[in-house]
């Protein structure tokens, strides 16, 4: 007698979006990815403000900014993450 067997389809990861290139020098990039940006927004280590980026985001000029390490935080229609990155 065989054992039946049952099929498992892995549904499709979605794209995770990134932030490129770390370290940046004047911009940085979001990576197109299957969740659509709603905001993204920019903090220095004091927990202030510096920029943000509105709908469909999909680059922040970060030339006016100061050598340093920022947090990005970017928010989506999936809900939102943060990433640190260095502006050389």
């Amino acid at each position: 007698r065989m054992a039946q067997t049952t099929e498992i389809v892995a549904e499709p990861e979605a794209a995770k979006m990134i932030l490129y290139p770390n370290p940046a020098a004047d911009v940085l990039y979001l990576t197109k990815s299957t969740e659509i940006v709603e905001k993204v927004q920019v903090y220095n280590m004091s927990g202030t403000l510096v920029k943000s980026g509105g709908k469909s985001t999909e680059s922040i000029d970060l030339s006016n900014l100061i050598q340093g390490t920022y947090l990005v935080k970017v928010y989506t229609n999936n809900g939102s993450f943060n990433q640190t990155i260095l502006k050389k």
